[in-house]
């Protein structure tokens, strides 16, 4: 049989002890890392282990269903008479084999003829899990508990967060949700991959975020955008046009390219306008897919243009360009696209992203730590009836997208260089590596001021502390402190405004502006800045009355 690699073994090890201990065990592996294979050979050690435990393997696709069963076959020495097929798509519904290899929508409908019960359960790729509501994996999850109670889930996936949710772990979820795993138990990275050889580097060019954003405005969310108006949006002449001018001016260089598309619709016109493409949907008969698959996958046909199939669970090595056409608010399905490009294969040195979208943008650019919404802010960036929110960096308030000024706290965002792409959108290179973020700079304060400042649209005032600090020997750089106060504002901005105002005045906390503008300040000698966000930002400000000591411990970004 083939031999683990280093860092498969490693995670095996670490998955079997927690095993031993807790219920619900999650694995969380960037695509190419070899989850299938880790699954079935630890289903191997275990049954060999104990030879009378019975294993439930749950996907929600036909595709991962043959996967799982083809991997038994390649990578272990259970024999085919142990292993069962429950899938109607695969036109199979067996549930008396000691392992059973399940969909989660026909098991659902029967499992109450499952009744061996399974000491094992693995449910690929599990974000999609919610036991929030009365879905279908938790009235499973239940019915299963019911018949074994001690038995164990491990949940595999390459993204291990759900869109407007959060994290698929612990805590890390929106208020009033509920996670199956506690922790993730363990984790392989794209960026220890990559440095042993067994994914290709990912280099991309991408258009400037601002040429959707008009368009997109427009487009209701419900999670992620709304298809229908998506689609409505990205199958316009201009959008159509722009896609076939990238993929001439980016891709020449390419043999295999899939096109990642909104909807059926916006795939055909695609599809009707390149001469050498094939295409794959739902609504394709079974033969017609097949076909078109392997004319591409033979490479009869250069390009396929698709609608998410190929995006879970979905391996071609010889892959070697993503061309993506449709706007995500989903970092999963972000990084389910960009995967399919980071396997290995002879003669290939790189994976290319072409992003005709804003999707880099907002996600970035570190594979292992894509951007996530979760908690605290994951409503407040999706607008609730149409278009979308951003949060401002100082005050935490949403504000429309379209909207250069924070009503709150009167932060202006930078006037826009590009609007609407009228032709191909600005591209540029991007590197595609692991993000180490700088420490926060201790700058020495050269000068400071007060002032109250009045929001244009609300009317509301809050303080505004400008300090001065010498950036370089040449060069002065500035940054502001807002303050929110009981006059104007409630709730977390006073409070995070009474917390500051320890730090840099010994009077009492000001109930309005005009406290503020009559307070006494210690005199400010040294600000701490963490300078990797868009705008320098004030960690710690040091007066000379004051004893305080830098903290040089971070939480995470992201606020839960």
């Amino acid at each position: 049989m083939i031999e683990a690699r280093p860092y498969q073994t490693k995670a095996l090890d670490k998955i079997y002890s927690d095993l031993q201990i807790m219920q619900d065990v999650l694995l969380s592996g960037i695509m190419g890392s070899g989850k299938t294979f880790m699954s079935v050979r630890l289903i191997q050690r275990l049954k060999n282990e104990n030879p009378g435990m019975n294993f439930l393997i749950l996907a929600h696709k036909r595709e991962l269903i043959s996967q799982f069963k083809n991997a038994f076959q390649q990578f272990t020495d259970i024999h085919f008479r142990h292993i069962g097929v429950c899938c109607a798509g695969l036109q199979n519904k067996r549930l008396d084999r000691q392992i059973t290899i399940a969909s989660i929508q026909t098991f659902s409908n029967m499992k109450e003829q499952y009744t061996t019960g399974a000491g094992l359960i693995i449910i690929d790729e599990c974000h999609r899990i919610d036991v929030t509501g009365n879905t279908q994996y938790k009235q499973v999850i239940e019915y299963l508990r019911l018949q074994r109670p001690n038995s164990r889930i491990l949940g595999i996936t390459a993204t291990p967060f759900r869109l407007g949710l959060g994290y698929c772990y612990g805590n890390k979820i929106k208020k009033g949700a509920q996670n199956l795993f506690p922790v993730c138990n363990h984790k392989i990275t794209y960026e220890e991959l990559r440095q042993e050889g067994h994914l290709v580097p990912l280099k991309g060019v991408v258009a400037a975020h601002e040429s959707l954003e008009k368009d997109l405005a427009g487009v209701s969310v419900n999670g992620d955008y709304v298809i229908d108006q998506l689609g409505e949006i990205v199958t316009r002449e201009i959008h159509l046009n722009t896609c076939i001018e990238a993929i001439d001016s980016y891709c020449q260089g390419y043999d295999c390219i899939c096109i990642v598309c909104v909807n059926i619709d916006h795939a055909e016109k695609l599809h009707s306008m390149l001469h050498d493409s094939t295409i794959v949907h739902s609504q394709l008969n079974d033969l017609d897919r097949q076909s078109n698959m392997m004319v591409w996958e033979s490479g009869q046909k250069r390009i396929m243009v698709s609608v998410e199939i190929l995006l879970e669970g979905y391996d071609l090595p010889r892959l070697q360009a993503i061309v993506f056409c449709r706007p995500t608010l989903s970092a999963a399905l972000y990084l389910q696209a960009v995967g399919r490009v980071l396997r290995t294969y002879e003669g290939k040195d790189h994976g290319f992203l072409l992003d005709l979208t804003d999707n880099t943008s907002r996600f970035g650019t570190d594979l292992d730590n894509v951007k996530i919404t979760i908690p605290k802010s994951v409503e407040k960036t999706i607008e609730k009836e149409r278009g979308m929110l951003k949060i401002c960096p100082n005050c935490e308030s949403e504000v429309h997208i379209a909207l250069r000024e924070c009503s709150e706290c009167g932060f202006e965002w930078p006037e826009k260089e590009c609007i609407v792409a009228e032709a191909l959108p600005k591209m540029k290179n991007v590197e595609f590596s692991a993000i180490v973020p700088a420490d926060p700079v201790i700058y020495a304060v050269i000068d400071w001021n007060i002032e109250v400042h009045t929001s244009k649209k609300s009317g509301k005032e809050l303080g505004k502390i400008t300090y001065i600090y010498q950036e370089t020997a040449y060069k002065p750089g500035q940054v502001f402190l807002w303050l929110c106060f009981p006059d104007n504002y409630s709730g977390f901005a006073v409070q995070k405004a009474r917390k500051t105002w320890e730090t840099i005045s010994n009077d009492p906390f000001p109930m309005s502006v005009d406290e503020f503008m009559e307070s006494n300040f210690k005199n400010p000698t040294n600000i701490l800045v963490d300078i990797n966000g868009r705008y320098p930002e004030i960690q710690e400000v040091v007066a000379e009355d004051a004893e305080i000591e830098f903290a040089m411990s971070y939480d995470d970004e992201i606020p839960f």
